[in-house]
């Protein structure tokens, strides 16, 4: 039993360390069983990676989660809303305009193609061709209906960046896959101190762009 409490204070001191783990991690360090190993994280509350097909876990007292309840260490993305699913479903009704697949990969980084063909039918959320772009949209008519009427208001007031600004947008977020539309604004605002980040998302949205994902993920030493 001592064996067992020396090795479990030993794990997590390093996961502490490192951040994340791995379950084949945990399972060796632990020598301890598949089940015994799910039972401890349960125990510890630990939370599964949305991304990396959940590959990674951490402990629930390390994330710093940002306005978006998304935290990231190196490009592995955990959410306090759960897996992936529920974060989609909290970030579509969390959003005072809805948000277009591109406007739901920047903040996840992730291309949106390889998970938003799971949520065409999702019952908390409508899909709906917006002004010429498919947006989620809230299930809930009356949420829904919010949601179309800040879109359409802010679509109206937000001019294109001008060709030359376009130009420089697209080789800075070629550059920095990473930067959301605010960093993008402020990587330029030296050169181009009129543009905006309302502007540079309705510029990747104009265009049916995403941001690239951030480089994979290399080894085991997180």
């Amino acid at each position: 039993m001592k064996r067992i409490r020396d090795a479990t204070a030993s794990v997590l001191r390093r996961w502490r360390r490192r951040q994340v783990i791995t379950f084949a991690e945990l399972r060796d360090q632990l020598q301890a069983s598949a089940r015994t190993v799910r039972r401890q994280l349960q125990s510890w509350g630990a939370l599964a990676s949305f991304n990396h097909n959940s590959r990674f876990y951490t402990l629930p007292e390390l994330p710093q989660f940002d306005e978006q309840g998304l935290w990231f260490h190196r490009d592995i993305g955990f959410s306090n809303h759960g897996h992936l699913p529920q974060t989609i479903v909290a970030l579509v009704l969390q959003s005072p305009a809805g948000l277009t697949a591109a406007e739901l990969g920047r903040p996840l980084r992730m291309d949106p193609r390889s998970f938003l063909w799971q949520f065409h039918q999702h019952p908390s959320l409508q899909r709906e061709k917006f002004q010429g772009h498919y947006v989620y949209f809230a299930a809930d008519p009356a949420v829904a209906a919010r949601q179309k009427a800040v879109r359409s208001a802010a679509l109206a007031s937000v001019p294109l960046p001008s060709a030359e600004e376009t130009i420089a947008v697209l080789v800075q977020a070629i550059q920095h896959p990473d930067h959301s539309p605010e960093r993008l604004t402020a990587d330029l605002r030296a050169t181009y101190p009129h543009l905006s980040a309302p502007a540079i998302v309705a510029l990747f949205e104009h265009h049916h762009l995403t941001l690239k994902k951030t480089p994979p993920f290399s080894g085991s030493n997180a």
